[in-house]
């Protein structure tokens, strides 16, 4: 599946295609870190198996402290857990510091580690075993549903928790998206970009919607000026879409839920909006707005007021998204 996930992008790349993927930077931080090579040889399998057996996964070289901030980016609440278990590992430190100094012998240094409490509760009194928290079907070693965590385990149970969601256990993924891709073109073309740039460059970088960037850019025409209050309103409008309203007024108006690399200035052919005339007999109000997506063209009604532009926008937004008409 990221083999052929790893191809389609490649070649929406190559293409210039808008794609609706919200993809994680710490995703192609993981894919830079693959050391993919194109001679055919599989680096998956045996490596893999032995760091994942000694914790010497693909962050080995980080600080623990660095390992768990980047769980943050997938997973908040994971890392909050880590970082609370973290402060044992401190103590624990500590005591092997203050052992050392002083002579202490191993029994003596078990019953510190042993009394070491963080918020009143020891390690042992969390009741954690070897599996993944929140997926307790998923074991870090073998056997690690029966195995306790006690201050003896601790630093093998972080460090296992953070390889398998961020080191080894998403390497094999990883891996096949980059072959994936280099089917097409070579993945390593891409280094020149930091993982930040390629989630901008696939589309799930922030946009500019702001009013004075869009009365820059959209051109009005055939009945209408930038002047023109409807004009106006339509962009004080869209600069206070929230990005649900964005997705679905860009649905409406070009067929894609997003912009592409560079925001409304790369759109081509560029927004045009213009007048749609009323029929003998009938109002302005009582139309509403319509669109040809080939041409990014809006046509809109004069409304009386921001308010009826807001509702008949938002009406045929949400309920004529799917028609398409020859007309």
């Amino acid at each position: 599946m990221f083999s052929t996930l790893g191809k389609f992008i490649a070649r929406a790349l190559l293409d210039s295609r808008i794609i609706d993927f919200a993809f994680n930077p710490l995703f192609f931080e993981i894919c830079n870190l693959c050391e993919y090579k194109d001679d055919g040889t599989d680096n998956t399998s045996a490596g893999t198996a032995a760091a994942a057996e000694n914790n010497d996964g693909i962050f080995k070289n980080f600080s623990r402290s660095a390992k768990i901030d980047y769980v943050k980016l997938v997973d908040p609440v994971l890392a909050k857990s880590l970082i609370h278990l973290n402060k044992y590992l401190v103590e624990y430190e500590e005591i092997d510091k203050l052992a050392l100094k002083n002579g202490f012998d191993p029994s003596k240094v078990a019953s510190l580690k042993k009394d070491v409490k963080i918020d009143d509760c020891s390690i042992e009194q969390l009741s954690l075993v070897f599996t993944l928290p929140g997926y307790l079907d998923v074991n870090l070693c073998e056997g690690g549903e029966n195995i306790d965590i006690t201050f003896n385990n601790l630093e093998r149970y972080i460090d296992s928790v953070v390889d398998i969601t961020i080191g080894n256990g998403v390497l094999p993924q990883a891996k096949s998206f980059v072959e994936g891709f280099s089917k097409v073109f070579p993945y390593s073309s891409m280094i020149i970009f930091n993982p930040k740039e390629l989630v901008t460059l696939l589309g799930s970088g922030e946009e500019d919607w702001s009013f004075e960037t869009l009365i820059s850019i959209i051109r009005a025409d055939h009945g209408y000026t930038t002047e023109s209050p409807t004009v106006r309103n339509l962009l004080e409008l869209m600069s206070e879409f929230n990005s649900e309203e964005r997705r679905k007024f860009l649905q409406f108006l070009t067929g894609s839920p997003r912009l592409p690399v560079g925001g409304f200035k790369s759109l081509n052919p560029e927004l045009t909006v213009v007048l749609k005339h009323s029929e003998d007999g009938l109002k302005s109000d009582d139309y509403l707005p319509s669109v040809m997506t080939c041409a990014n063209y809006l046509k809109l009604p004069d409304y009386s007021s921001k308010e009826v532009l807001k509702r008949r926008l938002r009406q045929a937004v949400n309920e004529g998204a799917g028609s398409f008409l020859l007309s």
